[in-house]
């Protein structure tokens, strides 16, 4: 039996190529997963303020999803603290990070500095 974790993909492709970023998608979908819903931007990512991310945090907020599934972490962002600090959040709802590339990703728990991160920021 296959995994049943409901999973929500996200991909992100910086310069805006169609083909890469509907190449990343069916990628994503072949791993046969139960995909419950998907978001993508095109564009950096070095904001975390992006229109796809907040469609994955609304739905991870909302218990729609186990787990949120990326082809690598650099697609949820490219610097490091707002990107964990982003996947802390995202274990809080109970949604894990599970990557192509680097497998599952989390964070430990009471983590003083992700916290006090999460906290100043808006998700």
């Amino acid at each position: 039996m296959g995994d049943e974790r409901r999973v929500w993909i996200y991909y992100r492709v910086a310069n805006g190529d169609p083909e890469l970023m509907e190449a990343q998608r069916n990628d994503l979908l072949r791993l046969g997963y139960k995909v419950v819903g998907e978001s993508h931007d095109t564009g950096s990512g070095r904001c975390m303020d992006r229109e796809g991310i907040k469609e994955v945090s609304a739905a991870a907020a909302s218990g729609q999803m186990d787990a949120v599934l990326i082809k690598n972490v650099s697609c949820l962002g490219r610097d490091i603290l707002p990107t964990l600090a982003y996947i802390a959040q995202l274990n809080r709802w109970g949604v894990e990070a599970v990557s192509v590339t680097e497998g599952t990703i989390k964070t430990t728990a009471p983590n003083e500095a992700i916290d006090h991160i999460i906290d100043t920021m808006q998700m």
